[in-house]
């Protein structure tokens, strides 16, 4: 028997390496980008399928393009694997939107600052060997500032519209894709800020492999949980014609009569800054209820959107009455509930096309929807 004591040793068989653990990651990170494209195709709509199968592609490149996967790949490849990951912060801002809002479309500015982030990453590459540090700094600034607004904005509006949201599976996947997705551009350009863009360390690459890896799993879950949440689908209306109501088993006739009454005969929705809940209470129904209601019997996606068709149709009738035909816009807006102008500008014209002053001369518009 031996003199000295018997240390307990793990086989070195079952020991990994940092690095490896981080190809491990990676390599189960690379396998959801490929299925969260092929569910994407097979799965949802376009342009939601586009920007899915777009940040499926933006993600397989970074991946491949940091950590252990990317020591030996030629300096051309790495800046093309750059350039096709930079997209994705604008990809996933396009993506939650198309998930979670009825109304979002692209717009010409979008591909105008993934330009600038864009030509920022080439110049910022291009000026590595002659290493101004003003210069890279400002470039930095081109790539890093769009990111965060981009990461910012989703979280902005994912907390921000979720009272609003009235349909029931999408309010709840807000809070997962929040959880899972939109902090993750923050975190991984805080690292570079700390850390430095090119200088890699293997716990900043464990943690963003590992966070890409909970966010594929994210979108794939719900994927598979019957579709991604997404906007209302082609053919069952737009900003002037709302979609039928599902057929609901609850008996939710009588309740909807109320919230129709105190609509059309108490003017609830002139109150300013009218919520979803403050509504429920005066009228005596359990929120959760009322919230039903508005989306399975009266057709409403959105509680904003249910209190914009009630105030607009009494804002049309009051623009075209002669007898209030020098009263100001501004008043009428105020009278129906907005806090200020701008919200009612805007809410008229996405409904019905043209400003309300052009409504008021007399130009024809698209209709308003019933409510």
């Amino acid at each position: 028997m031996s003199a000295y004591p018997v240390r307990s040793r793990m086989p070195e068989c079952t020991r990994m390496t940092l690095t490896e653990i981080d190809l491990l990651l990676r390599g189960a990170a690379l396998a959801f980008a490929v299925l969260l494209a092929v569910l994407m195709l097979a799965r949802t709509p376009p342009p939601l399928r586009w920007y899915g199968l777009g940040l499926a592609l933006a993600l397989f490149a970074f991946l491949t393009n940091n950590g252990a996967l990317a020591a030996h790949w030629p300096d051309g490849v790495r800046l093309a694997l750059r350039l096709i990951a930079i997209p994705g912060a604008y990809l996933l801002w396009a993506l939650s939107r198309l998930m979670f809002e009825d109304r979002f479309e692209p717009r010409p500015w979008h591909a105008a600052v993934v330009a600038v982030m864009l030509g920022s990453a080439c110049v910022h590459s291009l000026l590595q060997s002659s290493n101004p540090p003003a210069a890279r700094g400002v470039l930095m600034l081109g790539l890093v500032l769009p990111t965060l607004g981009f990461a910012g904005h989703v979280l902005w509006r994912i907390v921000r519209d979720r009272t609003a949201d009235l349909v029931d599976r999408r309010r709840a996947a807000r809070l997962v894709f929040l959880a899972g997705v939109a902090l993750l551009p923050i975190a991984t350009v805080a690292a570079h800020i700390i850390w430095g863009l090119q200088t890699y360390r293997v716990p900043v690459g464990l943690g963003q492999a590992a966070g890409y890896l909970i966010m594929e799993a994210v979108l794939v879950g719900l994927l598979l949980d019957g579709g991604a949440p997404g906007p209302r689908p082609a053919g069952t209306g737009g900003p002037a014609h709302l979609p039928q109501p599902v057929v609901d088993p609850d008996p939710l006739e009588e309740e909807a009569q109320r919230v129709v009454d105190g609509m059309r005969h108490e003017r609830l929705y002139r109150e300013t800054g009218l919520t979803i809940g403050g509504l429920a209470q005066r009228l005596g129904i359990a929120e959760y209820r009322l919230r039903r209601v508005i989306n399975r019997r009266l057709g409403h996606r959105n509680f904003n959107d249910f209190l914009n068709v009630w105030r607009l149709r009494e804002a049309a009738e009051r623009l075209r009455d002669p007898a209030q035909s020098r009263l100001p816009i501004l008043t009428i807006a105020l009278d129906l509930g907005y806090g200020s102008i701008g919200p009612f500008n805007r809410a008229f014209k996405a409904s019905m096309g043209i400003t309300p002053s052009e409504f008021r001369r007399g130009l024809p518009g698209a209709g308003l929807a019933e409510p």
